[in-house]
């Protein structure tokens, strides 16, 4: 007689899912972020039985992360479990999910967002710390809306005619920007940034480089970012229990000042939704209050 099979721990079954995951047709990055929104609930509950797992169980994880200020970590370990269990269902591992009981909850932005006079201090102490490099690399941020990882891996290859071409390395999507693309309330052109650029350090195929001619990493960018808002912005109260901004906050600062503008920025920032765009879009209780005319 044939012996039952012995029941399937949740570590074991991370275990294959894992292999599921490396096998899709995916990026290495995102391979690697799903893979360590598993060990989670590896961590967690790898000894339990697959079979008895419970919604409190994971939410016992989600909360975990939560009060862990992580709310963004919480809300993709979620999304991985209920793929998790989903798969176990479909390899007859177990008959429940119980990832898909647990309703989604929206988690309040813990960073606050960045104003264009956070940006002037910070651009201001750069310039007078001898920090040209950097004071530029606001300056790209701030124009052309990419993402820190983009910045530092544009070169002038990627200027093609009277565009810079950006193959964001998030998404994939290829966004070709106009030379003339000029940001009014900063007054900065796109062109001429790339001008300056190319004056600031020594000959290399980075947009943005060292005095070695070396490209920077986007740690180095975000580090000397909280390096500049401590300087300018000592001991400040960000207000309701928000954390500082990050160098990240530019993104959504120069889609704020792009849509007054009237440009398109959700092509500009390369969503594949409008309501991607409209989350930058808020300004997270900086706007002043609008007084009713009666």
């Amino acid at each position: 007689m044939k012996e039952p099979a012995r029941p399937l721990t949740v570590g074991e079954w991370c275990a294959e899912y894992e292999r599921i995951i490396r096998a899709l047709p995916l990026k290495q990055i995102t391979i690697n972020n799903r893979i360590n929104y598993i060990r989670h609930i590896r961590l967690s509950l790898s000894n339990k039985r697959l079979t008895d797992v419970e919604p409190l169980d994971l939410i016992l994880i989600l909360r975990g992360l939560e009060n862990a200020g992580k709310p963004y970590m919480r809300r993709r370990v979620r999304i991985e479990a209920i793929q998790l269990f989903n798969e176990g269902i479909i390899a007859r591992k177990t008959n429940f999910n119980p990832a898909a009981a647990i309703s989604f909850w929206k988690t309040r932005p813990a960073r606050s967002r960045l104003t264009p006079e956070h940006w002037q201090a910070i651009h201001a102490w750069a310039r007078n710390t001898n920090m040209a490099w950097f004071a530029l690399a606001l300056e790209l941020a701030l124009v052309s809306s990419q993402r820190r990882a983009d910045l530092v891996r544009l070169g002038y290859s990627d200027v093609v005619g009277h565009h810079l071409r950006v193959c964001q390395q998030k998404t994939g999507r290829r966004i070709a920007l106009p030379l003339d693309l000029y940001l009014e309330k900063a007054n900065l052109q796109l062109g001429s940034v790339l001008e300056r650029l190319a004056k600031c350090g020594a000959p290399g195929i980075t947009l943005l480089r060292r005095k070695d001619g070396k490209g920077y990493c986007p740690g180095h960018l975000s580090n000397t970012f909280k390096e500049g808002l401590r300087a300018c912005f000592p001991g400040k109260d960000w207000g309701e229990k928000r954390k500082p901004p990050s160098f990240h906050e530019i993104r959504s600062l120069s889609e704020r000042l792009y849509r007054q503008q009237g440009v398109d920025t959700m092509t500009l920032l390369g969503h594949s939704r409008q309501s991607m765009t409209d989350e930058y879009n808020d300004d997270r209780g900086l706007e002043e209050w609008k007084v009713l005319k009666i």
